[in-house]
């Protein structure tokens, strides 16, 4: 989305619309499915489990974190990962479902 165009959005379609981008990618998707099984993840685990090079991860999961669905924190030996759920949850909530 450009930028000289957000002014005619909400800031709430905003906030979707970054998190529908993040969600855009089936290796993020992925991303999603492994940090919510195994709670919390570093980037080469997910390296390793993703069969990506470490570089891919990053850009991944930089996306991830710009939309706020990961979080990283600092723990015992390094940066850890962690899934937002209340994220994903609303961004569910709020899109239309039509039957």
């Amino acid at each position: 989305m450009g930028a000289s165009k957000t002014e005619h959005y909400s800031k709430n379609e905003i906030e979707e619309a970054l998190v529908g981008r993040a969600l855009g990618h089936p290796a993020r998707i992925r991303i999603i499915h492994i940090l919510d099984e195994m709670q919390t993840a570093n980037s080469m685990e997910l390296t390793g489990l993703l069969e990506l090079n470490i570089t891919s991860v990053h850009n991944h999961l930089k996306k991830l974190i710009d939309a706020n669905i990961v979080s990283v924190e600092f723990k015992n030996n390094g940066n850890q990962l962690m899934l937002n759920r209340s994220v994903i949850q609303e961004f569910t909530l709020t899109m239309p479902i039509h039957s």
